[in-house]
Parts: C-alpha cells; structure tokens; sequence
C-alpha cells in the first residue's frame, strides 16, 4: 500500500476510506433489511398456516388429549 505523501494525496485518501466506510454500512443495511424480510415472511407463512394447530396435542382434560396421537383434528386431509 502506498503512503500518501501530500496533502491532496492524504485527502483523497481520507475521502476512498470514507467511501469504503459508506459502501460497508449500506451493504450491511441490506442484509440486515434482507434478513428481516425473510423472518417476517416465514412468520407470516406461519401463522397463515390453516393446518397449523397450536398447542392441540396437550392435555386439557385430565390427561386426554383432544386430538389423536398424529396431531391432526378429526377429518384432516393432506
């Protein structure tokens, strides 16, 4: 790597770095922006999720479940 050795050498040195700097924090924003998107669309699949049952296969009535041991409601078709 070369030494700037005047003051508009180290100038513009000062303004690549800045650049550089700038170009990472956008780069960085994107992926974190890219990662969200991606959290919340699986979210989302998830709750939308018709078949999804939440917490049907615990016991509710003295150690019974409501449904049968597959976890599917009666009548569920694949």
């Amino acid at each position: 790597m070369a030494t700037a050795r005047t003051e508009e050498e180290r100038a513009m040195a000062r303004e690549h770095g800045k650049a550089k700097e700038a170009e990472a924090k956008m780069e960085l924003h994107d992926d974190k922006a890219r990662h969200a998107g991606h959290k919340q669309d699986s979210k989302l699949a998830h709750h939308l999720n018709p078949l999804h049952t939440h917490g049907t296969t615990t016991t509710t009535t003295g150690g019974v479940s409501e449904y049968p041991a597959g976890g599917h409601p009666p009548g569920y078709i694949p």
